[in-house]
């Protein structure tokens, strides 16, 4: 039986240069330009190949995986609920902040704190199509291994009547995402223990900026306008631990009057002395070595390598979605907007060595009856969530790839 899919990632091509849509759950999940449906997926299981594991769903209808941790903790969305995914529980749901509220979990540190949205309870006297609010929320297991829900609140007060979403949090528990303000624009925002949320507000002169990525040494990665022109599209960001720069350094576009957007960076460590950055500028993933306030795209890489990491085989465009220690790239990859057409999760193990190439998840780890179609999270192991599409029914599943 099919049913209607309300998803809750974000088209990872950002066709709309402005905000994701304050009610996440409200956006349908596009599988090149396919709604999806309710489905299960074949596990691919032999041995002599990756194993890309099926992780169900809550009630039988769509999920799709958000982010892994380093532990194989996986979380995500399934039937407008946000969830958490092991190999000992399977997929279990997380609470809402009231009985049949939707939420979505789009992120998660290895302490197991997982973050994302909720949607707040409707007025008690309202009129039955009032606007619906969401809050930026974390989870996280109190000591008796419950999964407790906290409102972490919104950049504008009252806070009832304006969104926010947590979309990132690292290792110290310091938490990214975005907010709605006074006019209903949307800011970055920061948050760290009991301290109040930050706007991180906008590029110069700009009405718009989100906060999508956090690594362990606290650099934020968005992107944001920086003109009230409705001409201006954002470019991605990159936002320094203490820095009092409103929402960090341009990393400009590929090309002139482009947009761009950073979806994540990795940690600082013995094998990554600086930070490295990696999103998608007009239409082409992107992986970026963040050095400073002069550390901006290479134009030239659009046709000469570098900074661009093209797309897979018979695709016009591609967008990266998240990177390991190991400088392992994940994302989308697809060709021109055809009804019937799928996009591909790629990996890029560590484009900064010449030698590697961008691999087709699906090349990897084949099945006649599904195909990868977006990758979201990767671990330090390796290890890759994201969604799959049946071609035969056009419905999605969460899945975990096994390198």
């Amino acid at each position: 039986m099919k049913c209607n899919v309300l998803a809750a990632a974000v088209d990872p091509f950002h066709t709309s240069p402005y905000p994701h849509n304050p009610l996440p759950f409200s956006q349908t999940l596009r599988v090149g330009l396919m709604a999806v449906a309710a489905v299960s997926l074949v596990s691919h299981t032999s041995q002599a190949n990756p194993i890309v594991t099926d992780l169900g769903t809550l009630y039988g209808g769509y999920s799709q995986a958000t982010a892994i941790n380093n532990s194989d903790v996986v979380v995500g969305v399934s039937d407008n609920q946000a969830f958490v995914w092991d190999a000992n529980n399977g997929m279990k749901a997380l609470p809402s902040l009231f009985v049949g509220g939707r939420s979505g979990a789009l992120a998660l540190n290895d302490q197991s704190q997982v973050v994302g949205y909720a949607e707040l309870p409707p007025p008690a006297n309202g009129p039955t199509n009032a606007l619906v609010i969401v809050h930026a929320v974390r989870w996280q297991q109190n000591n008796s291994s419950i999964w407790k829900i906290k409102d972490l609140g919104t950049i504008q007060n009252p806070s009832v009547n304006y969104s926010s979403t947590a979309s990132a949090i690292n290792n110290s528990g310091k938490v990214a995402g975005w907010g709605q303000t006074a006019a209903f624009g949307t800011h970055a925002l920061s948050k760290h223990g009991n301290a109040a949320i930050k706007d991180l507000l906008t590029l110069p002169n700009g009405t718009f900026s989100e906060a999508l990525g956090i690594n362990s040494t606290a650099y934020i990665v968005g992107r944001s306008d920086s003109s009230s022109s409705s001409f201006s599209r954002p470019h991605a960001v990159v936002c320094s631990p203490g820095s009092t720069i409103p929402f960090g350094h341009d990393l400009g576009t590929f090309a002139i009057g482009g947009s761009s957007r950073a979806s994540a960076i990795n940690n600082i460590d013995t094998f990554n002395p600086m930070p490295y950055v990696v999103g998608d500028s007009d239409g082409s993933a992107f992986i970026h070595k963040f050095i400073g306030v002069a550390s901006l795209l290479n134009p030239a890489s659009a046709t000469t390598g570098g900074d661009n990491l093209g797309v897979l085989s018979g695709d016009s465009r591609s967008s990266a979605a998240a990177i390991n220690s190991s400088r392992d790239v994940v994302g989308t990859s697809a060709g021109a907007y055809t009804y019937g057409t799928y996009s591909r999760a790629f990996v890029y193990p560590d484009p900064i060595n010449t030698a590697n190439q961008m691999q087709d998840l699906n090349a990897l780890a084949f099945s006649s009856t599904f195909i990868l179609v977006e990758a979201s999270g990767i671990n330090s192991s390796g290890k890759i969530v994201g969604s799959a599409a049946d071609v035969t029914v056009f419905s999605t599943h969460a899945f975990l790839f096994e390198p």
